[in-house]
């Protein structure tokens, strides 16, 4: 069985990544597996010590649209296998060219967000079925119910887990207390500062590649700014560790020279979450990792307006801050440790440690000589 593994996007490239990893260690004579790569799945694959081609083009859609049918058409591949990305991706067009020669497509979505972005290009707004691959991997049954909601056909989605989610949490349980070790020992920590971790968003950039009616009303600098000026009216002392999005460029943080802020580009995310008494993003997917993880994470988008973007707070999980006011309040309070417990239907498919073998079964659906 030929595979064809596609990705561009960080957090696309890590929910696909295992299944990559688990298809190669299949016995070789069973699958023949080739990967493409693009942007920031790039450092993903190479981390993971899987092999890829990468994808140098520009991001005009025609030639994404022949690229993919050209490689399709002349590798023969069985199966098509998809990260997806809300932004102009070449999974997109891969799934179509799937569909135009008639193969089989499976894309696993990393997160809760934008849905039919995902699936549609600019202007589009119908979810035809040449748009969209033959299964769609959801990661649990809240996303299930939101994207059957939204229009999506029941009939191709199906709830794998979360790969990267169920990863984080067997490494947290065995490297916790490594990881605060090490941070406290690189800052040079004592044991009685709190931590503190923000997750940096690209906002300003997704904001520019969608409708104006798409903005949140924030940024993230604004969420940046605002939290750092909450950190130092905190009664007791705090550190802020701000960690930049892939897709940030370091240079933006550089004005930063506020006391108790520090910028920690080189330090692993999931290490970060681990070491942390708190997390702070906007709707970042570290948000549900720490949460699952037991950690108090706070979802901030001042002045938001429109379709909230958390979706531990569309599960009601928690209750995204939309006040900058209020942060101080909300930092006390997620110091002192308390959390709530996620929904059973949130939370389930996330933990069970089934993630790889149901989305394996999905592949092997397609296996023409299988049973």
């Amino acid at each position: 069985m030929k595979i064809l593994g596609v990705a561009q996007d960080p957090g696309g490239a890590e929910v696909i990544a295992p299944a990559l990893v688990a298809l190669k260690k299949c016995h070789k004579d069973d699958y023949d597996l080739e990967v493409i790569a693009r942007g920031e799945a790039v450092r993903v694959f190479e981390s993971s010590g899987i092999s890829f081609s990468r994808f140098e083009g520009d991001s005009h859609q025609k030639k994404w649209s022949q690229y993919a049918e050209q490689i399709l058409h002349q590798k023969r591949y069985d199966i098509v296998f998809t990260a997806t990305s809300s932004v102009p991706s070449p999974e997109r067009l891969f799934i179509r060219a799937s569909k135009k020669l008639g193969l089989p497509s499976i894309s696993i979505l990393d997160s809760w967000t934008n849905y039919r972005d995902r699936f549609l290009e600019p202007g589009e707004t119908q979810l035809c079925d040449g748009y969209l691959p033959s299964y769609i991997g959801v990661a649990n049954q809240f996303g299930l119910a939101e994207m059957e909601a939204l229009g999506f056909p029941p009939h191709i989605l199906r709830v794998v887990g979360h790969p990267g989610i169920n990863e984080f949490l067997r490494r947290a349980k065995g490297q916790q207390e490594e990881a605060q070790n090490h941070i406290r020992r690189t800052l040079n920590l004592d044991g009685k500062i709190s931590i503190v971790v923000f997750f940096s968003q690209p906002i300003e950039v997704y904001n520019q590649m969608r409708a104006p009616s798409s903005d949140p009303g924030y940024s993230e600098t604004d969420v940046l700014n605002g939290l750092m000026q909450a950190i130092l009216r905190l009664p007791e002392r705090v550190i802020l560790l701000v960690k930049p999005h892939p897709k940030e460029p370091i240079e933006n943080f550089f004005h930063i020279k506020v006391p108790n802020v520090y910028v920690v580009n080189h330090i692993d995310p999931d290490w970060l979450a681990m070491a942390a008494d708190a997390v702070v993003s906007m709707t970042s997917g570290m948000l549900v990792k720490a949460f699952l993880h037991g950690k108090p994470v706070l979802s901030i988008q001042p002045n938001l307006h429109g379709y909230d973007q958390s979706v531990l707070s569309r599960a009601g999980c928690i209750t995204t801050i939309r006040d900058a006011g209020r942060l101080v309040d909300c930092l006390v309070e997620a110091l002192s440790g308390s959390t709530s417990p996620p929904s059973h239907d949130f939370d389930w498919d996330l933990k069970d440690g089934q993630e790889i073998e149901r989305i394996l079964n999905l592949i092997k659906e397609f296996d023409k000589d299988s049973g």
